[in-house]
C-alpha cells in the first residue's frame, strides 16, 4: 500500500520478506541405490 510512497524517498531496494515469511517448507530427497 506504501510501496509509491516509500520508493518516492529514494530508495534503492526495497525488501519484501513477506513473500517467503509464511511459505511452506517441502522436503526432497533423492535416495540413490548401487545396483
Amino acid at each position: 500500500e506504501r510501496l509509491p510512497e516509500v520508493a518516492a524517498t529514494g530508495v534503492d531496494i526495497i525488501s519484501m520478506g513477506w513473500l517467503t515469511h509464511s511459505a511452506p517448507a517441502l522436503d526432497l530427497s533423492l535416495k540413490l541405490q548401487v545396483v
